[in-house]
């Protein structure tokens, strides 16, 4: 049994790639069966939903949720229960690392870290938008609601604009 708590959208492919599945002989001759829950995007519904799936639905795998404060919620009880989860857009390193740094063993995800989105948006922001203040890019970055991604897109700007005055002042090349 596989369970999902993303949108209607992320639901229903999972549904067809489960009839999909099932028509083919299932997953190693096995039917699957998908179950879906909504957490209405709180973390608190998503730790009570994991724990359904896990005790009460005895699932296997889980996908999602798509957040990273819900996905970063879960982690305890996924590991209490041995069940793996796929985040599928969640974007905080601490989804899948713990505060001590160590892999978590149950979480996973499918879509880039927010440290790594902001080094290929500043470096995007700068290289090709071509812009060379700070503060356009800072204001285009605060519609983000992602914190981390906004810190991470400052810190490599900053570093990208300092690169570029050191080479105006030693007249490098670019």
């Amino acid at each position: 049994m596989i369970k999902l708590f993303g949108g209607t959208c992320e639901f229903n492919t999972v549904k067809m790639m489960v009839e999909e599945v099932n028509a083919n002989g299932g997953w190693l001759g096995r039917q699957v069966e998908a179950v879906g829950y909504d957490t209405k995007g709180d973390s608190m519904e998503a730790v009570n939903a994991v724990k359904r799936l896990t005790s009460q639905d005895k699932v296997v795998a889980i996908i999602g949720p798509n957040a990273s404060g819900q996905a970063i919620a879960i982690s305890s009880v996924l590991e209490e229960a041995q069940v793996p989860e796929i985040a599928t857009v969640a974007t905080n390193p601490k989804v899948t690392v713990a505060e001590d740094g160590s892999v978590k063993p149950y979480n996973f995800r499918v879509c880039f870290i927010d440290p790594y989105q902001g080094a290929v948006a500043a470096g995007y922001a700068f290289d090709k938008i071509r812009f060379r203040k700070r503060c356009h890019f800072f204001m285009m970055l605060q519609m983000s609601t992602h914190k981390v991604l906004l810190n991470s897109s400052k810190k490599h700007l900053k570093k990208k604009v300092v690169l570029l005055l050191l080479k105006k002042h030693l007249n490098l090349a670019m």
